[in-house]
């Protein structure tokens, strides 16, 4: 790894991440260098220390909004996402992963379930969860073993990011 600090620090990470973007030519503002080469990205919340540090955060987003269009357009006669109380059911459903249409819905779901994550516990919660999962045969208790909170009260926290997105992208 670069640097000279401890394995996985988030100093050492972060410089990882700032050399993938040079080697595929991505300027990096001052800001979001700083924030990087400081290991400042897990301070706060992932999502507000990238937001704050890039010029114009709007292209991160675009393929997630893509994603989200395009499974909320090929399932909307199954399920809308148009209540707080619709988006928990669909988060419900992805974890069980039938009907077929809640197995495509999980793919923007988790993805932005795990964004909502990051941001919330950082990279290292993040990293406990994934490591819990790879021994535990399911999310709920990955979750409980590595966060001490029980899967659906992570989907309580979770669902108004959830439902934010998908009103902000999909607009039938």
């Amino acid at each position: 790894m670069m640097g000279e600090s401890k394995p996985n620090s988030n100093v050492e990470i972060n410089e990882d991440i700032i050399s993938l973007y040079r080697k595929f030519d991505i300027t990096l503002n001052e800001r979001t260098i700083e924030v990087l080469s400081n290991g400042m990205i897990n301070e706060q919340g992932i999502g507000e220390k990238i937001s704050t540090a890039f010029k114009n955060i709007g292209w991160s987003n675009d393929a997630l909004d893509w994603l989200i269009w395009e499974r909320a357009e090929g399932s909307k006669n199954w399920k809308t996402v148009k209540t707080l109380a619709e988006v928990k059911a669909l988060m419900i459903a992805t974890d069980v992963g039938a009907p077929s249409e809640a197995f495509e819905q999980s793919y923007a779901v988790g993805a932005l379930m795990y964004e909502w994550l990051i941001g919330t516990y950082g990279f290292e919660g993040y990293k406990k969860v994934i490591n819990e999962f790879a021994s535990e045969s399911s999310f709920g208790q990955a979750v409980q073993n590595a966060l001490g909170v029980k899967k659906e009260d992570l989907y309580d926290q979770m669902a108004e990011y959830v439902f934010q997105s998908y009103q902000r992208v999909y607009k039938p």
